[in-house]
């Protein structure tokens, strides 16, 4: 564990902080990362800083083509958060942590028309959220499947460098 009195780094080697400890410090201002934890400790500790008043927001490496986001999302949820609670983790608290929640976060008049579309509703399953059926970006509407263009402007795409012919 790393402390420089406004940031608390909790590392592989610091997994006894505890719920108190975390709260407690994320319900003064602080700022925690939970950085290499063992999952249930993380997750543990995400809860306890939300509850405390914390920010908690998601953050995946990109593993496997995505999957690392709906991973830390289920890991929110094992962790107790409500999947709303979770959910609001990978959008809008983000958003908000970074100043950008006027622009994206949520879907609201105004903002930047990025978001995905879901066959399943990740609200009764946090594990519904790989049911991706379509993904708008900059208002521009595309399947999933494919990643061909829908909507307004059909197009199929190009194919992915691994498609093509050497």
């Amino acid at each position: 564990m790393l402390f420089d009195g406004k940031v608390i780094i909790i590392t592989g080697g610091a997994g006894g902080i505890g719920r108190a400890t975390a709260a407690a410090f994320a319900k003064e201002g602080g700022s925690v990362v939970i950085a290499d934890l063992k999952a249930e400790a993380a997750e543990d500790a995400a809860k306890a800083i939300r509850d405390a008043g914390g920010h908690v927001q998601l953050g995946a490496h990109g593993q496997l083509q995505g999957l690392g986001a709906h991973w830390e999302l289920w890991m929110l949820a094992q962790g107790g958060m409500t999947p709303l609670e979770a959910l609001a983790c990978g959008t809008i608290d983000g958003a908000r942590y970074l100043g950008l929640d006027h622009d994206i976060g949520s879907l609201e008049k105004g903002k930047l028309a990025d978001l995905v579309v879901l066959d399943r509703n990740p609200l009764e399953d946090i594990k519904n959220s790989d049911s991706v059926r379509w993904v708008m970006v900059n208002g521009r509407l595309y399947d999933a499947a494919t990643m061909n263009e829908v909507g307004n402007h059909p197009r199929q795409r190009l194919p992915f460098w691994w498609e093509q012919q050497p």
